[in-house]
């Protein structure tokens, strides 16, 4: 299911990657290389049949987690303040938000999965 998932976030990523940068929004698309790299390096180990993370893919993963977290949060606060009109919100369709929250949420997934998987090829090594 992790190989599947990572596959999907990679697609996901690159297609979204491709439309921030069609519309030039070049700041989201410099907090999506985390993710990608992520998952390019999820697909790595998986296609290597270990999924042991070094320590620099766990901090990869964590500040892809992070950065989605704060996607997440900004997002919520953006929707929340343009239903209880308190501001105005000009920028790109709601569908580009549902698509990122759609994107951050599978990213959070993957990375407790992965790390889950990771902490079981661990202990049965030991």
């Amino acid at each position: 299911m992790l190989k599947y998932l990572s596959y999907l976030n990679l697609v996901f990523a690159i297609a979204f990657a491709v439309v921030l940068r069609s519309n030039k929004n070049y700041i989201d698309l410099a907090f999506l290389i985390p993710s990608i790299l992520f998952n390019w390096l999820s697909l790595y180990q998986l296609i290597k049949n270990k999924l042991r993370f070094d320590k620099w893919h766990l901090y990869v993963g964590y500040l892809s987690v992070f950065i989605s977290i704060i996607s997440t949060i900004v997002t919520i606060k953006i929707i929340f303040g343009v239903f209880s009109n308190t501001s105005i919100y000009l920028g790109p369709s709601i569908y580009l938000f549902l698509a990122r929250q759609l994107f951050d949420i599978s990213i959070i997934f993957q990375f407790i999965t992965a790390l889950k998987e990771n902490k079981k090829i661990l202990s049965r090594s030991n």
